[in-house]
């Protein structure tokens, strides 16, 4: 089994984040994803990608993405 690597993008839901995912996807990394809008970072999945979640009315300050990062890091990965 090949080991890839992963990926967290933040504020993918549009503009250079989620080109910036799309093209981490097309090139083999694992990619999650956070935005506030959960409802267009979904639409990553054709992609492959995983979406996390963000708490929709702030920006997340460090400490958030860091233990978003520490989550995935504990789980499973999605098989790919």
């Amino acid at each position: 089994m090949q080991n890839k690597k992963v990926v967290l993008v933040t504020s993918a839901s549009s503009g250079m984040g989620r080109e910036t995912t799309i093209a981490l996807a097309k090139q083999g990394y694992v990619v999650y994803v956070a935005a506030r809008r959960l409802d267009k970072l979904k639409k990553l999945g054709e992609y492959g990608c995983f979406p996390v979640q963000n708490n929709p009315k702030y920006s997340s300050p460090p400490s958030v993405i860091a233990d978003t990062v520490l989550k995935i890091m504990k789980s499973k990965r999605p098989k790919t």
